[in-house]
């Protein structure tokens, strides 16, 4: 009896041990699994949420590098790129609108001409239009951008021909589904060879070519077009910009070692005034009301910035002036006036060896790398912004450039592939040395003296 009693009170410690290991192994089994929960739980109720697995189909596809600037949690919690890619696709133009207090951009693109429009902080992306008007070489918008002008070659027998097409976005009003473009009833002619539309968006100008030499005609973008010759000249080589007050700037196209003017045109007293003359290589893009007019010129095969000064400033020797240099190397195409004519924003390159400027830019035999810069236009000063080749590993060669209302972002196209990008403004770096600032350049005292500037004549 005894050796039975010893074997049942081992069968008994036995299942004692098995069941405290059972129990042991439950225990942990359930506080892991409560912990995995509760992990869950933590990361949802903070308040950016645990990060994202996959990004909303309606952010721009692609690499999710910090390069493109989208496919990382747009949340508050990661700081905003400071560049963003917009738009994959080519960009035939673009426009910056706020809504609600809000900076939007409306693009369209070049293969087919449909619009969209993209929030900058986010790069969400939106299709409003599905209306197919294909290979866009040039488009502008107007009236809020509700408006837009889109240019494109026609080819007929005898030649191509350049159409230009206006139409307006009826978009839905639950602003989610697509909408179209509603053509304009008035046709523009044939063959307009330059548009400017105003800072306000309300007017548009073009040059014809007649055959007394060219004509320009002013249209008022409002609900039935008012077209009215304003111009007519004998010299037909003109670019053209019109000012909020219907006035134009007018100016010679421009060659590296041809010199350039540029005029002020009143369409009312019918009178041309000269702003800048006999500069080599001369494009302008003046502010909105032209007080003031950014332009370049070529000293030592060197593109040199300048503005002119319609008031003029008094200089140290007492004689009053109506130009100044600002000492970044650059071209007004690669500029964009603040919200006031007291702030520019430009994109600013080291010119390469042997080239001229602006020819083989425009003719695509050479490529600018740009550096970002703010200048004061007060003063001249100039404030470094930001190098994309160090902040990015990526070279931008800007045109088309913009600011929002809130001067938070300036967007550009990049010339390379005409894609479309915002670069988020930062602040100003002090006392940067810089290889693309003017101050650089080797000019002979003769060179330096005709740099400085001319007297009204």
């Amino acid at each position: 009896m005894d050796q039975e009693g010893q074997q049942k009170k081992w069968w008994v410690w036995i299942v004692l041990g098995i069941a405290i290991l059972l129990i042991i192994f439950l225990v942990i089994f359930l506080t892991l699994g409560k912990n995995s929960t509760i992990t869950k739980k933590v990361g949802d109720a903070l308040p950016f949420g645990s990060p994202v697995s996959d990004i909303s189909q309606n952010i721009i596809s692609g690499d999710t590098s910090n390069i493109e600037g989208v496919g990382n949690p747009t949340t508050a919690d990661l700081e905003e790129p400071m560049f963003r890619q917009l738009s994959k696709e080519s960009v035939a133009g673009f426009t910056t609108i706020t809504r609600d207090g809000k900076s939007f951009v409306r693009y369209i693109l070049r293969e087919n001409g449909n619009v969209h429009e993209v929030d900058p902080q986010t790069g969400i992306d939106r299709q409003l239009t599905n209306t197919t008007i294909p290979r866009i070489y040039e488009a502008f918008f107007a009236n809020n951008g509700n408006t837009v002008i889109l240019r494109y070659l026609r080819s007929e027998f005898n030649g191509a021909v350049i159409i230009t097409y206006m139409g307006n976005l009826d978009l839905p009003v639950d602003g989610e589904s697509v909408g179209t473009l509603r053509s304009s009833s008035e046709l523009f002619p044939e063959n307009i060879t330059a548009i400017s539309i105003s800072p306000e968006g309300t007017h548009l100008f073009y040059l014809l070519p007649v055959p007394e030499g060219v004509s320009g005609t002013i249209v008022s973008l409002g609900e039935t077009l008012s077209p009215k010759e304003i111009f007519r000249n004998a010299f037909s080589e003109w670019l053209p910009q019109l000012l909020n007050d219907g006035s134009v700037i007018l100016t010679t196209k421009p060659s590296a070692t041809i010199p350039g003017f540029s005029y002020h045109y009143d369409p009312i007293k019918k009178t041309l005034t000269r702003i800048v003359r006999e500069k080599k290589g001369l494009t302008t893009f003046s502010d909105a009301v032209g007080g003031r007019i950014l332009f370049s010129e070529n000293i030592n095969d060197t593109p040199i910035l300048k503005m002119y000064v319609k008031g003029g400033y008094s200089s140290e020797e007492g004689i009053t002036d109506n130009e100044t240099s600002i000492q970044i190397a650059s071209l007004p195409e690669k500029c964009a006036w603040g919200q006031s004519s007291h702030t520019l924003y430009c994109g600013s390159f080291t010119s390469p060896a042997g080239i001229q400027l602006p020819d083989d830019w425009y003719q695509g035999l050479v490529d600018l790398n740009d550096t970002f810069w703010r200048v004061d236009t007060d003063t001249t000063e100039i404030s470094y912004l930001v190098d994309p080749k160090k902040e990015i590993q990526k070279d931008f060669d800007v045109i088309l450039p913009q600011t929002d209302t809130a001067e938070q972002y300036f967007f550009f196209v990049d010339k390379h592939d005409s894609s479309l990008w915002s670069m988020r403004i930062p602040k100003p770096v002090e006392n940067i040395d810089a290889d693309n600032t003017s101050d650089s350049l080797q000019l002979t005292p003769a060179e330096q003296k005709d740099a400085a500037g001319s007297t009204p004549q």
